[in-house]
């Protein structure tokens, strides 16, 4: 990562990530002006890993707030992201992330 004023590139072009400090010039300006560091480098890690239905529901049905609801409305919620990834992503879902080192 260069402290440039290019953006951050590839799975997170044109995401919900747009308007964030996802670009370089962002990031090394919050390290320098919250933390006080000078000389920022780093690097970005992308990796996209590739989850099936089940893969894809278990961190869903382990959030406290999935777990707060009824048993009823867990297994609704939990169904629903089945169907989702089921029927639009046959089963397999890219999910990306991005670490800033």
């Amino acid at each position: 990562m260069r402290c440039g004023p290019g953006p951050v590139t590839g799975f997170l072009a044109g995401s919900a990530m747009r308007g964030s400090s996802w670009t370089p010039r962002a990031r090394c300006r919050d390290l320098a002006e919250r933390a006080g560091l000078t000389g920022i480098s780093g690097n970005l890690i992308r990796l996209a890993a590739e989850l099936d239905t089940a893969q894809l529901r278990a961190p869903y049905a382990s959030m406290i707030r999935i777990r707060r609801l009824s048993a009823g409305d867990q297994r609704r919620i939990l169904e629903q992201i089945s169907l989702l990834a089921d029927r639009d992503f046959a089963g397999r879902v890219q999910r990306p992330f991005i670490t800033a080192m």
